[in-house]
């Protein structure tokens, strides 16, 4: 989303409940305001909260509905965002092109015999 980037997983114990994790703060809180967001410095995620999957499904469906830009990168407001969310669009577009020059390489070659040969 283009003001904040969240990952969304099961908890491990209340199967009613997702934990939504962010690395920047605020980037749960403005997805879902009324969320508790605990601090966690020794995890992977630093922030992150548990959330009825319930409220998730429908704060990202609202989300998803309202989207209004032809672009995440070109609707980013926030320059330390943009440039992250390029650097990690660059990664991926990198990844796309590894992946398709590795297919290109084990396609069978296609050789055409001379039959006057």
């Amino acid at each position: 989303m283009p003001d904040a980037f969240v990952s969304i997983s099961e908890h491990a114990e209340e199967p009613r409940l997702l934990v939504v994790r962010a690395r920047i703060q605020g980037d749960i809180e403005r997805v879902f305001p009324e969320a508790q967001v605990m601090e966690t410095p020794s995890e992977d995620y630093r922030y992150r909260a548990s959330i009825y999957r319930e409220r998730v499904a429908q704060v990202m469906s609202n989300r998803v509905h309202h989207v209004d830009y032809l672009s995440v990168s070109g609707s980013i407001e926030d320059p330390e965002r943009w440039s992250t969310y390029v650097g990690v669009l660059t990664a991926m577009q990198e990844e796309q092109q590894r992946r398709m020059d590795r297919t290109l390489e084990l396609e069978p070659k296609v050789v055409r015999h001379d039959l006057d040969a």
